[in-house]
């Protein structure tokens, strides 16, 4: 049997819920920078993605409740809290 690094619950999530690597970056970036708000420009600047395709891939994790938006238009990592 291999070790698997990742829990099973986050295989489920990552199955379920990222669908590109580009989603995956857009979240990893968000969870290491916990603190802090991004713009969708400066998510962009970071990953070197088509700045629309980042901009949904925000508003998809916002939509799940993994970040949110505040009326600049920013976005934030929101850790689940069980």
């Amino acid at each position: 049997m291999t070790d698997n690094p990742l829990s099973p619950n986050l295989r489920r999530f990552i199955s379920s819920n990222i669908k590109s690597v580009e989603q995956l970056e857009i979240l990893c970036l968000l969870t290491e920078n916990s603190t802090k708000s991004w713009s969708g420009t400066e998510v962009y600047r970071q990953i070197q993605s088509p700045e629309k395709s980042v901009l949904e891939g925000l508003q998809h994790f916002a939509a799940l409740c993994r970040c949110a938006a505040d009326p600049s238009n920013e976005f934030k990592f929101l850790p689940k809290t069980a």
